[in-house]
């Protein structure tokens, strides 16, 4: 047996101090994703049942470990999985899974019973815009994160946005990541809604982009703006919001209130780029699919 796979400690509890040199071994195998060396530590820990350790689950998140993920939650090391366990940065398994946007992570993690329904509390500041949120909010917080980063804000042309995101969907693994949460979260409509009425014009065109056969039927309703049971279209209730906003900014001009005056334009840019964002999709929305596609399955 070689000194690397010497271990600092015999204890087999499922509770283990790692000291530090034996932390980095670890690592350096899920970073390489050698699912043989990974099974061959875990089970020289412990020797009963134990619970997967929040940090190495954070690690092949990070690292992208698809073998050892595999591994893992094929039973190979006797463990436990628990999918609300919390991660380094304070969100539960399956929300940081979901941030990675890794088709064939999340596909695996489906598979075996991930629960994408779940919402999280209880959070804290770091993490206060995720409160509440399913795993599919916080893939698409953290993809708009992106696209936010490299520049682009509702102020710009929308159509560098869309590139933005044509070039994040031209990595397979992205496009199947965000589809498969669309698709396996039951209350994906009700979030597709809000995003609509919030004029979060990022993640609904990540939406279109990836899962646009489900998302497109709940924003495009009866042409006429109508709805078959009565109620209220997006578009309308866009349009609605639009007009509100409008009378508010006339309100705050008139009081001078410079702060709440920018406010408003600035909702009033989200609202107008997300009718421009169904526009662009009700017209070219098989164009853009077309493009996706083959990028995506190279």
């Amino acid at each position: 047996m070689d000194s690397d796979d010497e271990s600092c400690s015999d204890n087999s509890d499922s509770e283990l101090a790692f000291c530090p040199e034996d932390d980095y071994k670890f690592q350096d195998i899920i970073l390489d994703d050698d699912n043989e060396k990974f099974v061959s530590r875990i089970n020289r820990y412990w020797d009963g049942p134990s619970v997967v350790l929040p940090q190495h689950l954070d690690w092949i998140f990070r690292f992208r470990a698809i073998k050892c993920a595999t591994a893992l939650l094929g039973g190979e090391t006797g463990q436990t999985m628990d999918f609300y366990c919390t991660l380094f940065l304070g969100l539960p398994a399956i929300h940081s899974l979901a941030q990675t946007c890794d088709g064939a992570l999340i596909e695996l993690f489906i598979h075996h019973g991930a629960p994408l329904d779940h919402r999280c509390y209880g959070l804290g500041p770091n993490n206060a815009s995720l409160e509440g949120k399913l795993p599919l909010n916080a893939a698409l917080q953290s993809l708009a994160c992106n696209i936010f980063y490299e520049g682009w804000n509702p102020s710009r042309p929308l159509f560098e946005m869309l590139v933005l995101l044509c070039s994040r969907f031209s990595k397979k693994d992205v496009t199947k990541g965000i589809r498969l949460l669309v698709l396996n979260t039951k209350e994906a409509e009700l979030e597709i809604c809000q995003y609509a009425k919030e004029g979060k014009v990022v993640e609904l065109a990540a939406l279109l982009m990836t899962a646009r056969e489900k998302v497109a039927p709940i924003l495009y309703q009866i042409g006429d703006g109508s709805t078959s049971n009565g109620g209220m279209s997006i578009r309308q209730c866009i349009y609605s919001k639009l007009a509100a906003l409008t009378y508010e900014e006339s309100k705050f001009t008139f009081c001078n209130e410079k702060k709440l005056i920018r406010d408003c334009k600035e909702k009033k840019m989200a609202f107008m780029s997300t009718v421009e964002l169904l526009d662009i999709f009700e017209m070219a929305g098989d164009t853009i699919e077309t493009y996706i596609k083959p990028a995506a399955t190279r």
